[in-house]
């Protein structure tokens, strides 16, 4: 290789570039000295110019750390030899080196500061040595080919976005693992199996969101909430076992997991947040222990396999009949599961409050309510194509926004002109949500004995 440049810049420390024989453009960049790589004061690593062309570095023996932001940008560099004196890659070192290939951890490395190979893109396989501690977040970030990492034993945390779109497989925590960060592993579409540590007692929000490919999960016993988005769009997980330790179950955090069939709420669990199970299309049956003192709206919409919710007879707030979920006091009608086989259903006399979403998709063609309804929430009858009519007494107070969207063949029948209540929605009874003036057929003044004739 013939020498082009050379610097003596920052003593210790000297640099120089070569040719690489039978390419005019590739480079090869040799670092040699005592000593961190880069002054804490640099802005600009003295090699950058010749970022484009630079397809191998080699950091030779006697520089104990790879410098911040050292290569950043360096989308032509394909290997890196390291020497066994380095005990730091610090942050940014290799950031968005979209073209490298292969990068030889030495044994003496202690820590992997935060975006370290974050968007390496073409990076297939790294082995971290068991010497490192530590290994900060966004680490490996976007390293879409990175198939398989091992984990060293000395590492206690797994950091905010430290795997966030890779492309590992699978993975074994080992046992010193506390926490998992926000993102950690969000987006490996194809992770198929992770491996939780006995010890682990902390997972923050969307640690597992959108991986695809996730089919089981065991949560140890010491986790007390499913954090928000936790598992959001795992569309393969089917199975879920939850520790009695968990008490938590926070906002979405597992909708979307259009496959989940098999999960039990822990006997202790206390609240169950908005949207925790949206979506989850194949989920049968639930049974809600006694422990829960609060459900958030929409948990169980769109789970269009769930034939019934059954609650612990001794539950204070919540009480189901015939699968069907409402408040203790029977009151307020909370959620028809989608599922459940039936032409008709007549609710209750004691409700006065059909919930947000509580018909959505349901498989009925009539539903009667009674006289004591007072409020009807927004979305509470949409999509039941097999909904063709609706009787709405007139004593209702407050009508929510959309209650009849995608029921595209429904007549409302209800027995005043107009409803006088300041809450009603200048939109209840929209059918197509893009085009207010697509509405129901309306018929007003229409007592309830005579609606019932005419829909038997």
């Amino acid at each position: 290789m013939k020498r082009i440049a050379k610097s003596g810049i920052f003593s210790p420390v000297q640099w120089a570039v070569y040719a690489i024989e039978g390419d005019k453009k590739a480079l090869h960049l040799e670092i040699q000295g005592k000593g961190a790589m880069l002054p804490p004061a640099m802005k600009t690593v003295p090699w950058a110019k010749y970022a484009p062309d630079v397809r191998t570095v080699d950091i030779g023996r006697g520089i104990t750390d790879v410098g911040c932001c050292a290569f950043i940008g360096f989308t032509a560099l394909e290997e890196v030899t390291l020497s066994e004196e380095i005990t730091v890659i610090n942050a940014g070192a290799f950031y968005e080196c979209a073209s490298l290939k292969t990068v030889k951890l030495p044994k003496t490395l202690k820590r992997i500061e935060q975006t370290a190979f974050c968007k390496c893109r073409s990076l297939q396989n790294i082995e971290i040595p068991d010497s490192v501690e530590y290994i900060g977040g966004e680490a490996f970030s976007e390293c879409a080919l990175l198939e398989g990492v091992h984990i060293p034993e000395g590492i206690t945390e797994i950091f905010n976005y430290t795997f966030f779109g890779s492309g590992i497989r699978s993975m074994v925590l080992p046992p010193k693992v506390r926490n998992i960060g926000d993102d950690a592993f969000a987006g490996c579409t194809h992770l198929e199996s992770i491996t939780l540590p006995a010890g682990l007692n902390k997972i923050t929000r969307e640690a597992f969101c959108g991986c695809e490919a996730l089919r089981s999960v065991v949560l140890p016993h010491g986790v007390t909430m499913v954090p928000e988005r936790c598992f959001y769009g795992c569309k393969k997980l089917e199975s879920v076992k939850l520790p009695t330790s968990v008490t938590y179950i926070c906002k979405e955090s597992f909708a979307e997991c259009e496959n989940l069939a098999d999960i039990a709420l822990p006997p202790y669990v206390k609240s169950i947040e908005s949207n925790a199970f949206y979506g989850c299309k194949a989920l049968p049956k639930v049974f809600i222990p006694r422990s829960v003192r609060r459900i958030g709206n929409d948990v169980f919409c769109g789970c269009r396999a769930l034939v019934r919710i059954d609650v612990e007879a001794e539950n204070a707030r919540f009480k189901s009949l015939d699968g069907v979920l409402y408040d203790s006091d029977m009151r307020n009608l909370l959620c028809y599961p989608a599922g459940k086989p039936g032409e008709e259903y007549r609710i209750p006399e004691t409700v006065e409050i059909i919930g947000t979403r509580a018909f959505q998709r349901s498989l009925l063609s009539r539903i009667y309510i009674p006289d004591g309804i007072r409020e009807i929430g927004m979305y509470a009858f949409r999509h039941c194509k097999n909904l063709h009519a609706l009787f709405l007494p007139g004593n209702l107070k407050e009508l929510g926004f959309g209650i009849c969207y995608f029921c595209k063949d429904i007549t409302v029948y209800t027995d005043v002109l107009a409803f006088s209540g300041s809450g009603i929605s200048s939109r209840w009874d929209c059918i197509d949500p893009n085009d207010a003036t697509v509405r129901a057929k309306f018929r007003p003044d229409v007592s309830r004995e005579q609606y019932e004739a005419e829909n038997p």
